[in-house]
């Protein structure tokens, strides 16, 4: 079984790459949930009562969020083996997006002393991007005279190109100063391009120094903050400085604009600002 299921993800992989022309870490991440049902089912070619008693198992201990991207795997595999697939996903609880203040963004850029990390974090500030667009970027993706950035989409393959501040592209031009390599990659490690991983553990890092979204887990302090903590800080504060929503919706690359409407949660401080600049004086 585990060489034929290992033949089996593998086609359903380039299926879902090729066909459906999903992104190479979506891809990933089906193909674990899916060699996990294939293992617990035990079979390549589940029935739809397989499924409906796997749903049942995962909502015992999983969360909404991850019965979603599972039922979502399971649906893409149902179709590639030629069989009907129509389970609804449990709704999701609407969480509040959390994101940084102006003020606490400060707080953190002021933390970072590396010209390497203070760059990238201010490309996803202003940028928007997604940790996994920061890593795929190349040199010369960045137009320093047009004050632009060119990312390539992982997610769903739509490629942009977004604006930046003079801020950012300077701190882009310091970064590289430093470099003595000619490699491609925009940010990079000892070891060549800078991974997620990478990211993660350095948005962290700053944002633990700043005291921000901090919280203690057996006695270890960490903090809440991610690099999609600073995608949503982009688009929240676009947002609540009046940008429009369709332009938001261009600059973070989302398909659907209902994705983007999620934004529209402006704080209470901020919706009272805005609302006494623009309330229509009778």
């Amino acid at each position: 079984m585990i060489c034929v299921l290992e033949d089996i993800l593998e086609d359903f992989s380039v299926y879902l790459r090729v066909e459906k022309r999903i992104s190479e870490g979506v891809t990933k991440n089906y193909c674990y949930s899916i060699g996990k049902f294939l293992k617990w089912v035990d079979t390549p070619n589940p029935e739809k009562k397989d499924a409906v008693k796997y749903y049942d198992l995962l909502l015992k201990d999983r969360k909404a969020a991850t019965i979603r991207n599972i039922l979502a795997a399971l649906k893409h595999y149902y179709e590639f083996i030629g069989k009907d697939f129509d389970l609804k996903p449990p709704k999701e609880r609407v969480r509040q997006i959390d994101y940084l203040t102006v003020m606490e963004a400060k707080s953190l850029l002021y933390k970072i002393g590396n010209v390497r990390d203070y760059a990238m974090v201010l490309v996803m500030l202003y940028g928007g991007l997604r940790v996994s667009e920061v890593c795929n970027l190349d040199r010369e993706d960045v137009d320093f005279e047009e004050f632009t950035i060119s990312v390539k989409n992982t997610k769903n393959r739509r490629d942009r190109t977004v604006m930046v501040t003079e801020k950012c592209i300077k701190a882009i031009e310091r970064y590289l100063e430093t470099r003595v390599d000619t490699e491609k990659p925009l940010f990079v490690s000892r070891r060549g391009r800078i991974s997620r991983m990478q990211v993660h553990r350095i948005v962290k890092k700053y944002a633990l120094m700043a005291d921000l979204r901090t919280y203690k887990d057996n006695g270890v302090v960490k903090s809440r903050v991610s690099p999609h903590t600073l995608r949503h800080t982009a688009a929240t504060n676009l947002i609540a400085n009046d940008c429009d929503v369709v332009v938001v919706q261009q600059h973070l690359g989302h398909r659907n604009i209902q994705s983007t409407m999620k934004y529209v949660h402006v704080a209470k401080s901020t919706y009272g600002e805005l609302y006494r600049k623009h309330v229509p004086k009778y």
